[in-house]
């Protein structure tokens, strides 16, 4: 947050130097002076309203609240299910059959863990 006030003060200076329409004689009329351009006067004019703004109020201006993160088996179940079916079924199959079952436990498992992945998020 330092950083940019640190940027809106650099701002409000540059717009300070830049070549004024005021002359030092003229008398105080309760204006600020005014710049060359209507876009420095803009700048300027911002720049000193979030300079006096509380730090608070800038933090919480410009961030929506993000919702808290999921983890990755209640964002993807159907996915969560096919990994954790596939090596269920292969580590199963392979001990029963050897690895010529390890092949249809993958599938089986794979397809048995989506399917179940895909109920439980109904």
């Amino acid at each position: 947050m330092d950083a940019l006030r640190r940027l809106l003060i650099v701002m409000l200076l540059l717009t300070a130097l830049l070549p004024s329409r005021v002359a030092a004689e003229t008398p105080m009329s309760g204006r600020p002076p005014q710049s060359a351009t209507p876009v420095a006067d803009a700048l300027s004019r911002e720049a000193m309203r979030v300079a006096l703004m509380p730090t608070n109020t800038i933090a919480s201006r410009g961030q929506a609240q993000t919702p808290p993160r999921r983890s990755f088996l209640k964002r993807h179940p159907v996915w969560s299910g096919l990994l954790i079916g596939a090596g269920a079924g292969t580590a199963i199959a392979a001990g029963a059959w050897g690895n010529e079952g390890a092949f249809v436990g993958f599938y089986g498992g794979a397809a048995a863990g989506a399917t179940t992945g895909w109920l439980l998020s109904r």
